[in-house]
């Protein structure tokens, strides 16, 4: 994976640490999926701090490096991107970035009919993590014939298996009560 900072509208509109944590129960999100985030700057050095410390208060098991994190005060936030590079590399940057699209995907489909272009926002979506060519399927590129486009529904109905799958894939079987 590499990694490219800056936000954009549309691809990043999904991808903040709130909606993370929605769609995510807090044992699934590990110290890659905070790295991941923070060096997409999808995550701020607070975000980062807040989600350690709330594993932590939930009794997660932490490495020293997350437990050091999650007690950081707030004036010690410049510490964060060195301590999330402590652990050493993050290993399954694929399995991350679909921890990402899972949360943000997850959210896409729950507001479909009321979002413009939602195939839009999902091609841009799969292309600012790098999965596009994974799942070629869900993306947009331009209407099959000037008589006949794809429907808006067909692409929400494909969503829903592949945030099936990918919940499946990384095991994550419920969704965080609110």
């Amino acid at each position: 994976m590499i990694w490219s900072a800056g936000r954009e509208d549309m691809s990043t509109a999904y991808l903040t640490r709130d909606v993370l944590l929605r769609w995510i129960p807090l044992e699934s999100v590990s110290r890659a999926v905070v790295l991941y985030g923070f060096e997409l700057e999808l995550l701020s050095a607070r975000d980062a701090v807040d989600i350690e410390l709330a594993r932590y208060t939930e009794g997660a098991l932490l490495d020293d490096v997350e437990e050091a994190l999650a007690l950081l005060l707030s004036d010690e936030l410049g510490r964060v991107r060195e301590l999330l590079h402590d652990g050493g590399s993050v290993e399954g940057s694929d399995e991350v970035a679909l921890v990402w699209f899972l949360s943000a995907a997850s959210e896409l489909y729950e507001y479909w009919n009321r979002v413009s272009v939602p195939t839009e926002r999902l091609f841009s979506l799969l292309e600012y993590l790098e999965l596009d060519e994974l799942y070629s399927d869900l993306v947009y590129l331009a209407p099959i014939s000037f008589w006949r486009r794809v429907s808006r529904s067909s692409f929400r109905d494909r969503l829903a298996l592949r945030l099936i799958e990918v919940r499946s894939l990384l095991d994550i079987s419920s969704v965080p009560a609110s």
